[in-house]
């Protein structure tokens, strides 16, 4: 089996939604090292992040289906978004709010695959493709990792061999889960370029490249 990573396309908005279907997660599931979603995006959103950010999916060779996606939002639909306003609410540590301020901001909003260990192996691909891509016109990048109800774990390695740091949390409530609580991780493009020539991500970028994951070009 082979799994291709390529810019995702306004017609494979249905198949997001699908993949994400198949990773919704019950509020009192406790933690997960497989990921998942506790809050729905529609299928026009998916539209949306298609037209106006970057947005990567994985495919597979053979049947053309697509297993896995990711997508991270550029400054500006941050700040023409509930995010921007969202960022007022979070509790920041230090002065990391001051810090970033005047500086190119993208953030990692998800990265997604069908609950098969056969598809999941590739996520780390398809999220070193998303950073890189996101560091070519940003100078840093956020994401949020849910702490509670669910503890979503998937992500953390990656966040660590990358550089990410926890930035924050914030506290929100939504009306179909009631209280939810993230921790906010930065990562700095200095730091993941210094780290790309170094320790465990520059052995895994030689990985990548080896495998014919290296930066793909739209």
């Amino acid at each position: 089996m082979g799994i291709k990573l390529r810019p995702a396309q306004l017609a494979d908005a249905p198949a997001l939604v699908e993949i994400k279907r198949h990773l919704r997660m019950p509020p009192e599931a406790g933690q997960t090292q497989q990921g998942g979603f506790l809050l729905g995006t529609t299928q026009e959103q998916y539209e949306r992040f298609i037209v106006h950010d970057e947005v990567w999916v994985a495919e597979e060779d053979s049947t053309r289906q697509v297993v896995g996606f990711s997508i991270v939002l550029s400054h500006e639909s941050i700040l023409g978004s509930q995010l921007w306003h969202k960022a007022a609410q979070a509790q920041w540590a230090d002065s990391f709010l001051r810090h970033v301020s005047q500086r190119r901001l993208a953030y990692y909003e998800q990265l997604a695959f069908l609950p098969s260990a056969a598809y999941r192996v590739y996520a780390k691909y398809l999220a070193l493709t998303s950073v890189q891509r996101a560091f070519a016109a940003h100078t840093s990048l956020l994401t949020t990792i849910i702490r509670e109800p669910i503890h979503n774990r998937a992500a953390l390695p990656f966040l660590r061999v990358a550089g990410f740091e926890r930035v924050g949390c914030i506290d929100e409530i939504y009306p179909e889960y009631g209280p939810v609580s993230s921790d906010i991780y930065h990562l700095d493009r200095a730091v993941f370029e210094t780290n790309t020539r170094e320790g465990f991500l520059g052995v895994f970028i030689k990985q990548a490249c080896s495998r014919g994951y290296h930066l793909q070009e739209n």
